[in-house]
């Protein structure tokens, strides 16, 4: 009876173990439906700009680096959101019209010909409380002050060693898909999670933006601890004292 007792408690907390470690990763057939639509749609729109696109790979290691969430926006080279709500859509389509870059789409950092690996996360949120020190907002919509942007969904690049800086004159004037398109394809959702809210609040009593990230991911992290070894302290007792 101890030995199938063991052999239970084993499989589950295996069990346990790698659905807490998953829970934040896409899975094999989600990375390859993604890697396959960004491949595609590069080489569309390279044909149609004469620009040779390299065939992206996907980074596994680069997806783990993602946070689940962040109270400030996580920006590194080539990282886009994928969705937005009206705040956020309003702020960053305002910020980039008259930018000659950006043309008003965000999407053309995803092709960028010599990037060569993608990475995405489809839970990983973000929250922003805009305000006056902003210089958009102070110059252009302070309307925005006090409002807060949320982003759901991120999709990176590796930075190329090697870029290619004119690809973004040659993309001008072609119709790129837009990100929502990739956002739908890894089923993004629209939700900030009570993980997310309890990490705000702890910013606002004084933490800080990465404390208050730490302590919401954290309490999570608690939670998954407190069920483990209470999983253990059950196993142990029907082994001794039954």
């Amino acid at each position: 009876m101890k030995v199938l007792l063991l052999i239970i408690f084993i499989v589950s907390l295996a069990h346990f173990v790698s659905a807490n470690g998953e829970k934040r990763a896409l899975s094999p057939e989600e990375r390859q439906k993604i890697l396959d639509a960004f491949n595609k749609d590069r080489q569309e729109i390279g044909k149609k700009a004469g620009i040779t696109m390299k065939q992206l790979t996907y980074n596994v290691t680069g997806e783990a680096q993602f946070p689940i969430f962040t109270l400030r926006w996580f920006v590194v080279d080539s990282t886009l959101y994928l969705k937005g709500n009206d705040v956020y859509n309003r702020y960053h389509e305002g910020k980039n019209k008259n930018n000659s870059n950006w043309k008003s789409q965000e999407s053309i950092y995803f092709f960028n010909p010599n990037a060569e690996t993608i990475a995405c996360s489809k839970i990983f949120k973000a929250r922003q409380k805009l305000d006056i020190t902003d210089a958009y907002v102070y110059k252009e919509d302070q309307s925005l002050d006090g409002k807060t942007a949320e982003a759901y969904g991120v999709c990176r690049f590796e930075k190329p060693e090697k870029d290619y800086p004119e690809f973004k004159s040659k993309l001008a004037g072609i119709q790129l898909p837009p990100k929502s398109k990739y956002a739908d394809i890894l089923g993004v959702t629209e939700t900030i999670s009570e993980e997310v809210m309890l990490a705000e609040t702890s910013e606002e009593q004084g933490s800080g933006a990465t404390g208050a990230a730490g302590a919401a991911e954290a309490t999570g992290e608690q939670k998954s601890a407190a069920g483990s070894f209470f999983n253990i302290f059950i196993f142990l007792f029907l082994v001794f004292y039954i």
